[in-house]
C-alpha cells in the first residue's frame, strides 16, 4: 500500500443508520458525490430490521471511501455515532443523518473554512427542511455566526443544525463525545460541552436538507421540548459565570411545555413558511438525483443553477 493510500482523508463523515432503507442511499450518495472527493464516510448500522445494511453494503462495493460497520446489538444513535467517530481517520468529523441530504459543496466549504481557521472547533451551517409528505421545502431561519452570538443563543435554543455540523475529532473526544443518556438532545448536550472550551462558528450557506416527518414530530414534540430545557439547564450549570438573566432564558422553554404538541408543530411550520426558498427547483433536482442514483453533470449546485437558467 502506498503512502498516499494510507494518508487520512481531509474529512470523515459519520452516519448512524437504523431502519433507513428508504432514505439512506440518497444520504450516502450526497456525500460520495461531493465536489471535494477526499472524504470518507463511516456508516454504523444499528441492527436494522429492514434492508438498510444491504443497501449500504451494495453502495460500499462500488466506492472504497464508504466504510460500513454493524453493531452486534441495538445501541441507539448516540452510541453508534460515537463508534463511527472513533473509527474515523480524519481530524475533521462531519455529521449527516441517514435520512438527510448534503448539498454538493457542503464539505468543500466547511473544510476550507476550518483549514483556514484552526481555532474553530465546531462549525455549523444553514439548510432546508423537506416535508417528507408533501415535498415542500422550508428554509431555516438564519443563524448567528460568531462565538459570542452562538453562546447567547444557546441559552434559548440550539442554533446548530445537527446534520450540518463539522467538529474537530480531538475536541469532541475531550468533551466526552455524545452522551446516550441525553437522547433526543444528545447533539445539543455535546455542543454545550464543546463551545465553552473552544470557538464555534456558523456559516450562512445552506449546507443540508433535513427530512421532516411532521406526524412523528407531533408524537415526540413534548419529549424534545422537555429534553431541550434539561440540556440547556445542564449546560448553564457547567459555566463558571451564570447570571439571573441566563436562568430566565429557560422560562420560555418551560412555558412552551404547556403548549399542545399539535399547536407547537404547527407554529414551527408557520415560522418556516414565512420564508421562500431560493432555487427550489434546483434543490429538488439534487434530491431526486440522490434518490434515483442518476448523478447529474455537473454536480456543483451553482453550476446546476446556471444550467437550469440556460436551459
Amino acid at each position: 500500500m502506498t503512502a498516499l493510500a494510507e494518508a487520512p482523508p481531509r474529512v470523515s463523515v459519520v452516519m448512524a443508520a437504523y431502519n433507513a432503507e428508504r432514505t439512506v442511499a440518497a444520504a450516502v450518495r450526497s456525500i460520495l458525490w461531493q465536489t471535494m472527493p477526499d472524504v470518507e464516510l463511516v456508516v454504523v448500522d444499528d441492527c436494522s430490521t429492514d434492508a438498510t445494511y444491504d443497501v449500504v453494503r451494495a453502495l460500499a462495493e462500488g466506492d472504497s471511501r464508504l466504510r460500513l460497520i454493524r453493531n452486534a446489538q441495538r445501541r441507539e444513535r448516540a452510541w453508534s455515532r460515537n463508534r463511527a467517530v472513533m473509527a474515523a481517520r480524519a481530524d475533521l468529523i462531519a455529521v449527516l443523518d441517514a435520512d438527510d441530504i448534503a448539498f454538493p459543496e457542503r464539505l468543500e466549504l466547511q473544510t476550507r473554512f476550518l483549514e483556514r481557521s484552526p481555532h474553530v472547533a465546531l462549525l455549523g451551517g444553514g439548510g432546508y427542511e423537506l416535508d417528507d409528505a408533501t415535498g415542500v421545502l422550508l428554509p431555516y431561519t438564519p443563524a448567528p455566526a460568531d462565538n459570542p452570538a452562538i453562546l447567547a443563543r444557546m441559552r434559548r435554543y440550539n442554533p446548530f443544525v445537527h446534520s450540518s455540523v463539522v467538529f474537530r475529532r480531538g475536541a469532541a473526544i475531550e468533551a466526552g463525545l455524545y452522551d446516550p443518556a441525553t437522547t433526543p438532545s444528545e447533539d445539543s448536550d455535546l455542543f454545550w460541552r464543546i463551545v465553552p472550551e473552544a470557538t464555534a462558528h456558523i456559516l450562512p450557506d445552506p449546507l443540508v436538507i433535513i427530512r421532516i416527518d411532521w406526524e412523528r414530530e407531533r408524537q415526540v414534540s413534548r419529549m424534545r421540548r422537555a429534553e431541550d430545557v434539561r440540556t440547556r439547564w445542564r449546560g448553564m450549570r457547567r459555566r463558571t459565570r451564570t447570571t439571573a438573566g441566563d436562568w430566565l432564558c429557560l422560562l420560555p422553554g418551560v412555558l412552551r411545555l404547556t403548549v399542545p404538541s399539535a399547536v407547537d408543530v404547527r407554529l414551527r411550520r408557520l415560522k418556516r413558511q414565512l420564508q421562500k426558498p431560493a432555487y427550489a427547483a434546483v434543490i429538488r433536482d439534487w434530491i431526486r438525483a440522490c434518490e434515483t442514483g442518476q448523478r447529474p453533470q455537473p454536480t456543483s449546485l451553482d453550476a446546476l443553477v446556471a444550467a437550469r437558467r440556460a436551459g
